[in-house]
């Protein structure tokens, strides 16, 4: 078990919407047009098997009714942005944002091979901490999301068919969408802490 040391990734900011420190990325007004993210190459194959990862989210602002950003994905090959592993059908993403109906916050599992898919209900409205453990075991995938930091307030539980469980290669602790749909939407928020047990 060990913390990610974000300093070690690598950063994509053609904005300057990011600020990287060890532990902490923090989110300043990224749109949904703009192709970012904050990403590690691990090496061929190296997620395999069961694994665990926890983090937290803490959702500060989103301005327009579709403001988002992934906060977790893995790919076996490079893919930057949520929308281009949608497009490439890569890996699997978590990303959160408001909905479409209103302003509550949303969180979405998916599976881009599989087509996949799970996501919270809605009730709660920015700002609002989550705090995440998502995990791989055999052929599925689970998502438990709290409301606080001792993870005893279970507020959903998302799970989705990773199909052949297939190794991963490239970590993104987050990434823009690089969205032409509402792609001045905004988020601020701050992701951090990232804990990694495989």
């Amino acid at each position: 078990m060990a913390l990610l040391d974000f300093t070690t990734f690598t950063e994509v900011d053609p904005s300057s919407d990011l600020t990287v420190t060890s532990d902490t990325i923090e989110i300043d007004s990224m749109t949904r047009g703009v192709a970012a993210g904050i990403y590690k190459d691990f090496g061929a194959g190296y997620f395999t098997g069961d694994f665990t990862f926890n983090w937290r989210f803490d959702f500060t602002l989103g301005v327009g009714r579709y403001s988002a950003t992934s906060i977790f994905a893995l790919t076996p090959v490079y893919s930057l942005t949520r929308d281009n592993r949608d497009n490439a059908s890569t890996g699997f993403d978590i990303y959160i944002g408001t909905s479409h109906e209103n302003t509550e916050i949303i969180t979405i599992l998916a599976d881009w091979v599989t087509n996949s898919a799970d996501q919270t209900n809605t009730g709660y409205d920015p700002p609002k901490s989550f705090w995440y453990t998502l995990t791989r075991s055999g052929t599925t995938i689970t998502l438990q999301i709290y409301t606080d930091a001792s993870r005893t307030a279970l507020y959903d539980t998302l799970s989705i068919n990773n199909g052949a469980a297939p190794a991963y290669r490239y970590l993104y602790a987050m990434s823009s969408f690089e969205s032409s749909f509402s792609p001045t939407d905004t988020i601020t928020g701050t992701l951090g802490d990232v804990l990694i047990t495989t």
